[in-house]
């Protein structure tokens, strides 16, 4: 017996969000933004929903507690949503608040870990960003030589 979800096909594009086993999601409602998949939300203490992270919040959303599963657009009215509860995600696939400063993104990362929601830096886009540059010095002229 087979079930119909309705669902064809997901595309997604950008960096790889998944880095390991098989993530744990759960149901839940976000009660506000257009956000993508991939964005790291905090859930609100009162009522439960779940919103965009805010390191300068007061009502739960200051906690990282998970990560969007698809893109969901909650700017008109609160909307379901699916929510990774645990796993092993790439941080260059997730999406941070804008203008987050690393402090506050090492608080996230690590309440992330106590939850069991684990984030990597993907070893290829790592050793695509490393750069090598090679000075050579003959006579009077300079060579550089980069390689990535």
């Amino acid at each position: 017996m087979s079930q119909d979800f309705g669902v064809e096909s997901l595309t997604y594009s950008g960096a790889p969000l998944l880095a390991g086993h098989d993530p744990i999601a759960v149901p839940g409602v976000l009660s506000e933004g257009d956000l993508v998949r991939g964005t790291v939300l905090g859930k609100v203490t009162v009522g439960g929903a779940w919103e965009i992270l805010d390191p300068d919040g007061n009502d739960g959303s200051q906690n990282a507690a998970g990560i969007l599963v698809d893109d969901t657009d909650a700017s008109e009215a609160e909307e379901k949503c699916m929510v990774y509860v645990h796993g092993e995600f790439f941080d260059d696939g997730l999406t941070w608040p804008d203008g987050i400063s690393a402090a506050d993104k090492a608080t996230a990362v690590a309440a992330l870990a106590a939850l069991g929601i684990h984030v990597q830096v993907d070893p290829m886009a790592a050793a695509a960003a490393t750069t090598t540059t090679t000075t050579t010095a003959t006579d009077s002229t300079t060579s550089t030589t980069t390689s990535h």
